[in-house]
């Protein structure tokens, strides 16, 4: 049976603010708002037998809390339970390993220690925390399971998260996200976005600046961008609409297609996977396009007489597209 405990505390600060927060298991959510102290509501959730095992454990959890002036540190949360888990854990798998040797157990951090540690520790256990925060707020999270989201400040962000939904909207400030699983959105950015995704779906949207992605696996969209684009994806498609400054797009294997104005250079190389370029009717730009094992078609219009045919020397925008194995189309949109 679930038991639950909610905690709310009320932190005085002084400006200029920056929170940091870790959790373990549980969802996240930082919430910027015109106020001048953070608001911090925290709930417990764990399974036990009855009230009066879950009572115990309960109180025994611990939320660590510090401010100083305007910094405010909250978590990881601790339980003395953990650490006797850990030690009979460490005490029964190294028995096991001298019982067993042959089977060669690894006592390293990412071995079988770390993998009991986290299933009899962590899977009864569920930490939730919402703060709310004065606008102009520095953030800095990291998540290990669980939804994460923060909106509506106006400082920089700086997020991590192993395992889990990610949602990053309305900041005025650059934003820095690292995610292991899970899908990611980042939408409303004033100020520069880099992500680092190694699994999971990712759509960037409405950001003032540049944006910077690295995506092992998974779906990349970007959409709206006000700077410059730098795209580096290795398992997955790629979609791009809308970048006003120079883009640059590097995929492994999948589908890459861009649409939109062409105000900037353009560069696109592709290894396994097709291409497609669509641009609004009259777009004058140099194209140098080629594929390896694949076609090149262009549905456009060339020297139509309405203007002068754009080159290289003519400062029109270069687009140049490189495909190893896949065709390439460019086509009006």
């Amino acid at each position: 049976m679930q038991y639950l405990r909610r905690i709310e505390r009320i932190l005085p600060v002084a400006a200029p603010v920056t929170l940091r927060v870790a959790n373990h298991r549980g969802d996240v959510v930082v919430i910027g708002e015109d106020r001048d102290h953070v608001t911090f509501v925290v709930q417990i959730a764990l399974d036990a037998r009855d009230e009066t095992t879950a009572q115990a454990r309960l109180d025994a959890i611990e939320i660590p809390v510090r401010v100083d002036g305007g910094s405010v540190t909250i978590g990881p949360p601790t339980h003395p339970e953990r650490d006797e888990y850990e030690l009979r854990i460490d005490e029964d798998i190294r028995a096991a390993g001298e019982s067993f040797p042959f089977f060669n157990f690894r006592f390293g951090p990412g071995g079988i220690i770390a993998a009991a540690r986290r299933a009899v520790s962590d899977n009864d256990l569920r930490v939730d925390m919402e703060l709310h925060v004065p606008r102009r707020c520095t953030v800095e999270v990291e998540q290990r399971t669980g939804t994460l989201r923060i909106e509506g400040v106006q400082s920089r962000v700086d997020a991590r998260s192993r395992s889990g939904r990610v949602e990053i909207h309305d900041i005025d400030g650059d934003v820095s996200l690292e995610t292991r699983s899970g899908p990611a959105q980042l939408r409303g950015i004033r100020g520069s976005a880099t992500v680092d995704s190694r699994s999971g779906r990712l759509d960037v949207s409405d950001v003032d600046g540049d944006v910077t992605v690295d995506s092992r696996s998974g779906r990349v969209g970007v959409r709206n961008i006000g700077g410059r684009a730098d795209l580096r994806t290795y398992v997955g498609s790629v979609r791009v609409e809308g970048v006003r400054g120079p883009l640059d797009v590097v995929g492994d294997s999948g589908s890459i297609e861009v649409s939109g104005a062409v105000l900037a250079p353009i560069a696109i190389e592709a290894q396994t996977g097709s291409v497609r370029l669509f641009v609004p009717p009259g777009a004058r730009f140099y194209l140098d396009a080629e594929s390896r094992l694949g076609s090149v078609r262009s549905d456009l219009p060339i020297g139509d007489g309405r203007a002068p045919e754009a080159d290289a020397s003519t400062g029109a925008p270069t687009v140049r597209v490189r495909s190893l194995s896949g065709s390439v189309r460019i086509g009006p949109l």
